[in-house]
């Protein structure tokens, strides 16, 4: 349901810069931890990340020109409410990008990662039971995983870099405005299975018509609760 975080390769990976752990971190704060409304110190964010003030200073404007915090002249950055404009936006842009990316992923992905993808969701599909909080923690995994791995199967760097814009936003209005509804994230494995088939199909057309289905149904369901 929530849109992937994009995973570095290469020499970098391996030692991110500062600013950008510092990023992560405050990323997880602001939209799963923290709710609107919350002051963020620069001072205190350092102490707390065991950083210096100079890559938390860079994290938290790279947040601001994000939407995510809003400055306080002489106090710090302050969390905003979600605007429905914003969110609207934002997740009219995941759904344009993430549709085009199902259908180029599937010509493009590799015939392991559709077996470990199907092996993944039907033994996921068997664990289900009577425990909500485990089953919602479950389907947010496997769900993450097909999301990452048609990401990373389409390839595309400048569609990539488009939907890291919105991806925070997006985040915090599921997890704000969705939460812990059980329902909803095992109609989303649901829409994430139809994808899947589409995948194995080869079928890019029902790709793209699959992810931007759900999304679509993700946005609705948002929007509805957000008035």
């Amino acid at each position: 349901m929530s849109t992937p975080a994009a995973k570095a390769t290469g020499p970098a990976a391996a030692k991110p810069r500062l600013a950008d752990q510092a990023y992560e971190r405050l990323v997880e704060l602001v939209v799963s931890g923290l709710p609107a409304g919350s002051r963020l110190s620069e001072t205190e964010l350092a102490t707390t990340l065991g950083m210096s003030k100079t890559p938390v200073r860079e994290a938290l404007l790279r947040l601001e020109s994000e939407g995510l915090v809003s400055p306080i002249p002489h106090v710090g950055y302050l969390i905003p409410h979600l605007s429905y404009l914003e969110l609207r936006e934002a997740l009219e842009v995941r759904e344009a990008v993430e549709g085009y990316l199902a259908m180029l992923a599937t010509d493009r992905i590799g015939d392991a990662e559709l077996t470990e993808l199907r092996e993944t969701f039907d033994e996921t599909a068997a664990r289900l039971g009577d425990d909500p909080a485990a089953d919602i923690e479950a389907m947010k995994r496997v769900n993450d995983l097909l999301h990452g791995t048609i990401l990373r199967a389409a390839n595309n760097a400048k569609m990539e870099q488009i939907l890291a814009t919105v991806r925070n936003q997006v985040n915090r209005g599921i997890n704000e405005l969705i939460g812990k509804d059980e329902r909803r994230y095992r109609l989303s494995f649901d829409e994430h299975v139809t994808i899947l088939e589409a995948l194995e199909s080869r079928d890019p057309a029902q790709a793209e018509r699959a992810m931007r289905t759900h999304v679509e149904s993700v946005n609705i369901h948002i929007l509805r609760r957000f008035r």
